[in-house]
């Protein structure tokens, strides 16, 4: 049964994040494309037909978090027109540079068609933001301005939270590459900044960040277990659907270029994709391949 949908109908960010593969490989050139309104709600469509059947009756919001920014999305009050029609929401991940006072009033307007906003930055300190976020050292100031415009005038102000990105000693890092500067403490401060900012915000830490398979190896490397791949423990290949914004249907979050595709949605319907030989094929592939990169590897004992 799918308990997880992660829809992403823009793959460009405007942010390079030290701990995103984006940060150092730009955009995937053939995904950087905005989805159109009319395949965003035949996938919608389907995902409501589908509760209690092949999807979980209870999930009622979906994810956009594919490496991309969805505030950039060209059709987002279209989105969430089209998410309010068929009473689904969405979990909402961004930099926060995006998140604008007009951004907001079309979340207010369509409310509750978002239920979470997650602003995913790694610093609050001015010096420190464009070396971690990639983004100019002005747009800063456009950040605290959105979060505080976000706090004072959000239709629910426990739609909001901040996520800080970083390292501390419980996170599964064995080497950390390109940032000499960078050290444990950093990730404790900055949320210590974070409150002292925004007191009344809801704070969380995401220390246990992953290389993304492999791909951040000039960044970080995690330590990987050892031996044959036989499943995920964030259960990415049989729990989550995950969709591009060309409406291919593809394996796990880590796969950054959307290599392990099995089915498109232009053409397809959801059933027919899941229960696809080209899925098994696909996952089965990736055991082999992508997955024995990943710290999310299950190993057989």
């Amino acid at each position: 049964m799918i308990n997880f949908i992660q829809l992403d109908p823009n793959g460009l960010c405007n942010a390079g994040c030290w701990f995103c593969p984006v940060s150092s490989i730009g955009n995937p050139k053939d995904q950087v494309a905005q989805m159109e309104v009319e395949l965003f709600e035949k996938i919608i469509s389907e995902i409501t037909f589908l509760k209690g059947d092949l999807i979980n009756p209870n999930l009622n919001f979906i994810y956009a978090s594919h490496f991309n920014e969805v505030l950039l999305y060209k059709h987002f009050e279209s989105m969430l027109k089209v998410l309010n029609k068929y009473n689904l929401s969405l979990c909402l991940l961004t930099n926060g540079v995006p998140l604008t006072p007009k951004k907001i009033d079309l979340i207010n307007k369509y409310k509750p068609a978002v239920s979470m906003i997650a602003v995913n930055a790694p610093v609050y300190e001015k010096r420190l933001f464009e070396k971690r976020t990639g983004m100019k050292e002005v747009m800063f100031d456009k950040l605290i301005t959105n979060i505080n415009y976000a706090k004072d005038n959000l239709y629910n102000p426990e739609v909001l939270l901040l996520q800080i990105n970083g390292i501390n000693e419980k996170s599964n890092i064995e080497k950390l590459k390109n940032f000499p500067d960078l050290e444990i403490a950093e990730m404790e401060r900055q949320v210590a900044i974070a409150k002292a900012l925004f007191p009344s915000i809801k704070i969380t830490e995401q220390w246990n960040l992953i290389d993304r398979a492999g791909l951040l190896k000039d960044v970080m490397v995690n330590k990987l277990p050892e031996g044959e791949v036989v499943g995920c423990s964030s259960k990415r290949d049989t729990d989550w659907l995950h969709i591009s914004p060309q409406g291919d249907v593809f394996l796990c979050c880590n796969d950054f270029y959307m290599e392990h595709k099995y089915g498109n949605l232009k053409d397809k319907t959801i059933k027919e994709v899941w229960f696809s030989q080209q899925r098994i094929d696909v996952s089965d592939n990736a055991f082999n391949t992508i997955c024995k990169n990943c710290a999310s590897a299950i190993i057989k004992k």
